[in-house]
This record gives structure tokens, C-alpha cells and sequence, in this order.
């Protein structure tokens, strides 16, 4: 237990103090969960309100439409694809004691025959070059009540965001050395999904590379019920209990850069600690700091991700031999599969600064979530000698897979995907820490003895990794408090 909570100081040490380092190999990435603009806004309904002694409920209903776009294209290239790199050189690799042989395909980072089992491939090469991007717009609805009715001091805040998420990978492939009677976008077709190697079974139908894919509908909803410690005009205090309720929808596997709205399943629970105080007040002007800290906890779920074969660049795209059989399986086929992803914590941190002068507010904000490593395992057994990484020149005519030595890529008889050799670490999201930078403007106005909001806002975020959204985002929306 002890060397636990070690491991889980050092990892939380080294995501809020990391630089910049990157990863590669992967196969799903799981982004931070939406960001909320509310408790930015919170301290000006609190100061107007207060200020102006509105003989309201303590009710309030805020909609806020939002645009996202991320930036780190060639960052998210190298997460997905190999060697650190997002431009692929697919070909004829060079495996022999001189890596540095004077071969025109020596430098490729994939071999190409692990996909095209033709042995002659001559000078066959295909460039992939993978240049991620998100986009992201919806609604974010926010309700607040005062409970003061049943319970002083008591609240409940309700946030809940529908979504519009487009992924798109960008997959842009170059082919080159292919002759008239060659199909150059033999490779492409081969990882879209819509084509088949003459010695395969089926058709690739996980982890496919091919075009944007969006998904729409609710994200996870963030109920609170809090107290405040600390209710006065000019300074408030209060602690918070949060759950989290998965409504968005969960991986499947199918394709590379899943768009996926919200965590992906995971119920979480948690709190928040939150304060406003006045700096100076010269009644119709004011000057107001902002803070919260908040801890989530989000719960195992059941997930379907794509592993990874250990030592094997671009593994889960390698076609596979099946004991006893002819044709041969794409490898992402058969690694997809139903994953037991760990429960993880999330830390954020905001702090902020108001200016309310008359009706008018003007804030900006700096926030920090930090969320830990995931850990998946694999749901079920592994079927052991069952499969392989066939040879370059396996020919089902010639016998079924598993018969002979020269049917394995490595030359040894029986060289089996054992369960030791899958790597759960393509399918995981490393732990990571993000930043994010906000200016915001509102208007109140008075009608018919209620108060109404107008707010629109710019903000930037960014990570110390190459795991994460990095990017813009704007927002715009209308508040009544009532």
C-alpha cells in the first residue's frame, strides 16, 4: 500500500512539473474532460446581485454556446504514429547488421511487406503523414439554486453540455516506385478498411486510418450540492460535493482518433472548494479575486480499445497467420478488444480576477487539471497459439498457417502472440497536465425586476505533452437569475 501511494506522489511530482515530452505508438487517446467557464462568472452574479439587493430566489440559468478548435496537429501526429514521428515512411525495411546500408528503402520506419505480403516489393514506398485535429462546438447549460428555503448556506448547481465533435486525422498518403500495372494506393485502401491483401480473410475493421468521423449528443453531467462556510456581501466560502454521470458515448475500436463525448463511461465523484473576496470596493466599482480547487475520482469502466504487439512498430496493422488456417487476419482485428480501464484522479486548480464596474464585468482566469496515467487490462483470456505475425512470403496453397518455421516472420517454428507479448501501453493515456488562459466580458441588465447576462469569452489551453487538445476556444452566451 505504502510503495503505492509512493508511485502516485511521484507520478502527480512529475505531471505538474514536466516538461515537454512526447509519446508515440499509441492507439486511443482519451482527452481532458470540458472545461467550465461558471465559477468565473459566479463571483459577478454574487457581487451584482448582492449589490443591487435583489429580492430574488437564488435561482439562475445560464446557456452558453462554444466553439473549440485544437492547434498541435503535428503533436498528435507523433502520439499516433511511430518512432516519434507523424510522417511516416512506410517500405522496405533494411534488417541486417549495417543499419546504415546504402539502400534507398534502409530508412523506412515500417515495413511495408508486414501489410502487402508480396516477398518482390521492388521499390515500392508509401509516405504517411498524419496531422490531427479536433473541432468542437455545443451547449453548455448551467443551473444554480439557493436551498436556503430547506437548508441556510445550502446550493445545487447542475451542469450539462451537448456536443458536436469532429476528429479527423489528416491521413495524407504519398505513394512512390510503384509501376503503370501497380495499384499505388494499395497501403491507403489497406488501412481505410476497403480493400483486401489477396491472402487475407477479412477486411481491416478496427483501428481503421480513413477520413473525419463526428459523433453528437449529451456529455457526462456534473451535479454539485454544496454549503457555503463563508456567506457574506463581500466574501463567500464554499465546499462542494460533485458526481459526475456518464451520458456521452464509449469507444468502440473501430477507428483511429475516436471521437468520444465526455470520459468515456467512467462515474466519477468528488469536491469542490470554492471562494470569491472583494479586493477593493468603491461600491459601483469593485475589484474581485476568484479561486477553486477541485478533486475527481473517476471509476473502472469498460472500454473497447486496440492494443498493441510489443516491439512491433505499427503492430496492430501487421497481417497475422491463425493456427491451422489459410488466410491470414488483420492484427487490429483481433486486438480490439473489451479493456478494464482503471479509475483515475483529476486535480484542478482556478484562480481568477474580476472587475465589476456598474453593470459591466470584465475577468480573466488561469486554470491547471492534472489527471493521472490509465492503466487498462485485458477483459477475458488471451487465446494462446492461436495467432502469429506471418512471413513476408506465406502462402496459404502452400499449407495451413502453423505447419512449418517459414511460416512465422521470425523463422522459429510455433513463435506465438503470447498474452506477455500484447502492449497495453498503446491502448493507455498517459498521465498529463493542462493549462488554460481565459478573458471574458458580461453585461447585466435589469427587466421587469429580474436580472439578465450577456457574456462572451476567448481562451487558449495548452499542455507539457504531445497527449492532449491544445488550442483555442470561444463562447458566447445569455444568463437570467430569477
Amino acid at each position: 500500500m505504502l510503495g503505492k501511494q509512493i508511485r502516485l506522489l511521484v507520478a502527480w511530482v512529475t505531471l505538474l512539473c514536466g516538461h515537454m515530452h512526447g509519446f508515440t505508438e499509441k492507439t486511443y487517446l482519451a482527452f481532458q474532460p470540458l472545461r467550465s467557464n461558471f465559477e468565473q462568472r459566479y463571483g459577478a452574479w454574487q457581487e451584482f446581485i448582492e449589490r443591487e439587493r435583489r429580492d430574488e430566489c437564488g435561482g439562475r440559468i445560464e446557456l452558453e454556446m462554444f466553439y473549440k478548435a485544437s492547434t498541435n496537429k503535428a503533436q498528435l501526429g507523433r502520439y499516433f504514429g511511430v518512432n516519434d514521428k507523424n510522417n511516416i515512411a512506410i517500405g522496405k525495411r533494411f534488417v541486417g547488421p549495417d543499419l546504415n546500408a546504402v539502400d534507398p528503402l534502409s530508412c523506412a520506419d515500417v515495413d511495408l511487406r508486414y501489410f502487402i505480403h508480396n516477398f518482390l516489393l521492388d521499390n515500392r514506398k508509401v509516405q504517411l503523414r498524419i496531422t490531427p485535429e479536433q473541432t468542437m462546438f455545443g451547449l453548455q447549460m448551467f443551473y444554480f439554486q439557493s436551498l436556503d428555503a430547506m437548508c441556510k448556506n445550502v446550493f445545487l448547481q447542475i451542469d450539462l453540455p451537448v456536443l458536436f465533435i469532429e476528429n479527423n486525422l489528416n491521413a495524407l498518403f504519398t505513394p512512390s516506385g510503384y509501376l503503370p500495372n501497380q495499384n499505388p494506393n494499395e497501403v491507403m485502401e489497406y488501412f481505410q478498411g476497403t480493400v483486401e491483401d489477396e491472402h487475407q480473410d477479412q477486411l481491416l475493421s478496427a483501428a481503421r486510418i480513413n477520413g473525419k468521423k463526428k459523433t453528437s449528443g449529451l456529455s457526462d453531467m456534473t451535479c454539485k450540492v454544496g454549503y457555503y462556510l463563508l456567506n457574506k456581501l463581500d466574501k463567500h466560502v464554499s465546499i462542494s460535493l460533485v458526481s459526475t454521470i456518464p451520458l456521452g458515448n464509449k469507444p468502440k475500436g473501430a477507428f483511429l482518433f475516436e471521437p468520444i463525448r465526455g470520459s468515456g463511461g467512467h462515474f466519477g465523484l468528488g469536491f469542490d472548494v470554492a471562494g470569491d473576496m472583494l479586493l477593493w470596493d468603491n461600491f459601483d466599482t469593485n475589484v474581485q479575486i476568484i479561486s477553486r480547487v477541485g478533486y475527481r475520482y473517476l471509476f473502472e469502466t469498460d472500454q473497447r480499445r486496440t492494443l498493441g504487439i510489443k516491439g512491433r512498430r505499427f503492430g496492430q496493422y501487421y497481417l497475422l497467420g491463425q493456427n491451422g488456417q489459410k488466410q491470414l487476419i488483420p492484427a487490429a482485428n483481433v486486438l480490439t478488444k473489451p479493456l478494464s480501464v482503471s479509475g483515475l484522479s483529476q486535480l484542478e486548480g482556478v484562480v481568477g480576477l474580476n472587475v465589476n464596474s456598474y453593470s459591466w464585468n470584465i475577468g480573466c482566469s488561469y486554470s491547471l487539471l492534472a489527471i493521472e496515467p490509465e492503466e487498462v487490462t485485458l477483459k477475458g483470456c488471451w487465446p494462446e497459439q492461436t495467432y502469429g505475425v506471418a512471413s513476408f512470403g506465406f502462402e496459404g496453397f502452400a499449407g495451413a498457417f502453423g505447419t512449418r518455421p517459414s511460416n512465422f516472420d521470425s523463422g522459429r517454428m510455433n513463435d506465438w502472440i503470447r498474452s506477455q507479448d500484447l502492449d497495453r501501453q498503446a491502448a493507455e493515456t498517459p498521465g498529463h497536465t493542462t493549462h488554460r488562459l481565459q478573458l471574458a466580458g458580461s453585461k447585466f441588465f435589469d427587466c421587469s425586476n429580474q436580472t439578465f447576462l450577456v457574456t462572451m469569452g476567448l481562451g487558449y489551453e495548452f499542455s507539457n505533452r504531445n497527449n492532449n487538445w491544445a488550442g483555442w476556444d470561444t463562447s458566447a452566451g445569455v444568463g437570467i437569475s430569477f
